[in-house]
């Protein structure tokens, strides 16, 4: 009888966990916010360059990542050209889905990249009219750090993000996350820092803290080769 009595209780302690979990992702995608300004500082190699705003927004089923990359006078030389980004996205059953990125940089080094990702005949399509297979978890550059806001990051150890640039893909791992207080002009914030490694190179990673509290991203570091650009948050509004 106590045997029976202990397996019942491990059974319905399970249902619990299994539902609390349910619980938890239904709020995770019911609280992700539907309006967002995030202003960070640009630094490059510890040189200020001036400001990033990434504006988020919500209509009819439909959340758009805008990002403006502001390179200030003294920059001119290190970081050529305002950098436009933007990402278009769907949420369900808890996942950010990608649905399109295009980045546009104007300068004497100019680019255009745009992907469109549709589900319906798994394909990424380019404006420079190639196209390639989907590939499962893809992200793009621009609202990637955003997907973090809706993982259960005490599982996200070892998943592989495919991230696209509007041009092509690159494969990183996720290490295993660690808790950091780290400051900002915005001010303090416990967090979790996610890393991400490139999977073909051992030189080129992306570090995102997010915030404890709100999720949101408070810092990210991308380290290309030792080369690090860094974005501290300064303000946040929704």
């Amino acid at each position: 009888m106590k045997k029976l009595t202990y397996h019942l209780h491990i059974k319905i302690l399970g249902i619990f966990i299994a539902s609390m979990a349910f619980i938890t992702s239904t709020w995770a995608q019911s609280q992700f916010p539907k309006q967002l300004n995030l202003k960070y500082d640009f630094e490059l190699i510890s040189i200020p360059l001036g400001e990033v705003e990434k504006r988020l927004s919500y209509n009819n089923g439909i959340y758009t990542a805008d990002s403006n990359i502001k390179p200030n006078a003294a920059a001119a030389l290190l970081y050529p050209g305002e950098i436009n980004e933007k990402s278009t996205f769907k949420i369900e059953s808890n996942q950010l889905i990608s649905l399109s990125f295009h980045a546009v940089r104007k300068s004497n080094k100019p680019y255009n990249r745009k992907a469109v990702f549709d589900r319906k005949t798994n394909t990424v399509t380019y404006n420079s009219g190639t196209s390639e297979k989907l590939r499962n978890n893809t992200f793009d550059l621009g609202s990637f750090p955003f997907a973090f806001m809706l993982e259960d990051l005490q599982h996200i150890e070892n998943k592989v993000y495919q991230i696209n640039t509007g041009d092509k893909y690159r494969a990183y791992v996720v290490l295993k996350p660690t808790q950091e207080k780290i400051k900002t002009p915005a001010g303090e914030f416990n967090t979790t820092k996610i890393t991400l490694k490139r999977q073909d190179r051992n030189n080129r990673f992306y570090h995102v803290w997010l915030d404890n509290k709100s999720q949101y991203p408070v810092k990210i570091v991308r380290d290309k080769k030792g080369k690090i650009s860094t974005l501290v948050l300064k303000s946040a509004t929704s």
